[in-house]
C-alpha cells in the first residue's frame, strides 16, 4: 500500500507527487501546475488504475493528483483511494455540480478542485492542504500510539504491583508450613497430608498467576505483517466455543462478511483477544444461550476500522461493576483471575484500537473491539 513519504528537513518542495488522469492534455496541465507550485517535485504521469497499482507499492509519495472527467470516473476514486493507502488525493474535475464534487469526496477525496472554477489557481492551495493533513493525521497517529504504549506501560506497572501481591499470599501460606515442617513432619501424619495438599494447590496457584503475567506482557505487535481477513479466524473461534460449552448447546451467531476490510493489527493478538472475550461469554451464557459475534465496517476519528462485537444472553455485568471490569485481578467469575479483560484491553490498545463494555441495558454482556483496517484489495 502505498505511504506518506515526509520530506527531509530542509526540503519542503522535494515531493513525490503522482498524477493519474486518462486524459493525457488534462495531465499534461496537471503536471505544469504542480511542477510551477514544486519545482523540486518528482512527478509520476499514469493513466488508469493498473497502473497506479503496479508503481504505488514501489514508491513513497506525498500527493496522489486524480483527474475525474466524469461521474463514472468518479466511482473509480474509491477503488483508486484503496490503492493508495494513506497518501492524500486531490481529485480534479471540469464543470462538476457541486453534489458530484462533495461526492468525491465522500468516495475517498482529500481534496477536490475544479478547473473551470479557478481550479487552475487554487490547486497549488488544494495540493498542499492536503498534503498538510495527510501529515498532521500521520502525527496524529504516532501520538496515540505513543500514548496507547505509555497507558499499557502503566497498566503493567499496576499489574506487575498485583502479581507481586498475589503471589506473596500463597508464598507466604507455603512458609508458615516449612517453618512447622521439621517438628511435625515424623509425629503428624495429619500435618503431612495437609502439607502436601497445600504446597500442591498454591504452587498451581503460582503457575497460573506468571501464565497469566506472561500473557498480559507479551501482547504480539503489528509489526510488517500483510493485512489479513477476520473471516480466516471464523471456524476456529467456533470450533473454541463448541469446547468450552459443556453440554449446554449454546447457539452460535457469528456474523463475518468476507468482504469486510482487512485488519492491520497482528493477527495473534486479535485471535488471542477474541478467544477471552468469547471465553467469558461462554462462562456467563446460560444452557441454551446464544453467544454472537458480528463484525462491521466503523469509522474512528475519518479512518476505517473494524467493529468486533461478542454478547451473550447471561446475567450481565452489575453496574457498581462496570467501571472495574478492564483492572487485572478484578473478576465476578468464579475462580478467574481477572487477567483477560484486561489483555484484551492492552491488544486493541497496542494495535491502535479500543475494547468497550456497551452499556446498552440489555440483557447478557456486549464487548466491542474496534481494530484499524484497511479497505480490501482491489
Amino acid at each position: 500500500m502505498g505511504a506518506v513519504r515526509e520530506p527531509e528537513s530542509g526540503e519542503e518542495d522535494a515531493l513525490a507527487i503522482l498524477i493519474a488522469d486518462r486524459d493525457a492534455g488534462r495531465a499534461d496541465r496537471l503536471r505544469g501546475l504542480c511542477a510551477a507550485e514544486f519545482p523540486g517535485a518528482f512527478l509520476l504521469l499514469v493513466d488508469d488504475l493498473e497502473s497506479v497499482r503496479a508503481v504505488v507499492s514501489d514508491a513513497a509519495w506525498n500527493l496522489v493528483v486524480a483527474g475525474i472527467a466524469d461521474a463514472d470516473e468518479g466511482t473509480c476514486l474509491t477503488a483508486l483511494a484503496g490503492l493508495v493507502g494513506d497518501v492524500p488525493v486531490l481529485a480534479v474535475t471540469e464543470n462538476f455540480p457541486p453534489a458530484q464534487m462533495a461526492a468525491l469526496l465522500a468516495g475517498g477525496a482529500t481534496e477536490v478542485c475544479d478547473l473551470a472554477r479557478g481550479g487552475a489557481a487554487l490547486l497549488p492551495y488544494g495540493a498542499r492542504r492536503a498534503i498538510e493533513r495527510a501529515r498532521s493525521r500521520q502525527r496524529n497517529a504516532e501520538l496515540e500510539t505513543r500514548l496507547a504504549q505509555a497507558e499499557h506501560v502503566a497498566s503493567l506497572n499496576a499489574l506487575m504491583a498485583g502479581i507481586a501481591h498475589n503471589l506473596n499470599n500463597p508464598l507466604t501460606s507455603v512458609q508458615a508450613f516449612l517453618d512447622l515442617l521439621p517438628e511435625r513432619w515424623d509425629s503428624d501424619s495429619e500435618f503431612r497430608g495437609e502439607f502436601f495438599s497445600l504446597v500442591r494447590g498454591e504452587m498451581l496457584r503460582i503457575r497460573s498467576l506468571i501464565a497469566s503475567m506472561m500473557q498480559a506482557v507479551a501482547v504480539p505487535a503489528g509489526g510488517a505483517q500483510e493485512p489479513w481477513a477476520l473471516a480466516e479466524l471464523k471456524g476456529e473461534l467456533e470450533s473454541r466455543v463448541r469446547a468450552g460449552e459443556g453440554g449446554r448447546s449454546l447457539c452460535l451467531d457469528f456474523r463475518i462478511d468476507d468482504g469486510l476490510p482487512r485488519l492491520v493489527a497482528a493477527r495473534e493478538a486479535v485471535r488471542q483477544a477474541l478467544i477471552i472475550l468469547l471465553d467469558n461469554a461462554v462462562a456467563f451464557s446460560p444452557a441454551g444461550g446464544a453467544v454472537r459475534l458480528e463484525a462491521r465496517v466503523d469509522s474512528r476519528g475519518g479512518a476505517e476500522a473494524l467493529s468486533i462485537e461478542v454478547a451473550d444472553e447471561g446475567p450481565g455485568i452489575p453496574l457498581e461493576h462496570r467501571s472495574r471490569v478492564f483492572e487485572a485481578f478484578f473478576s465476578t467469575r468464579s475462580g478467574g483471575l481477572g487477567i483477560g479483560l484486561f489483555v484484551a484491553r492492552s491488544v486493541a490498545r497496542v494495535h491502535g484500537g479500543a475494547l468497550e463494555l456497551c452499556e446498552d441495558g440489555g440483557p447478557g454482556a456486549r464487548f466491542r473491539l474496534e481494530l484499524p483496517a484497511r479497505a480490501p484489495a482491489i
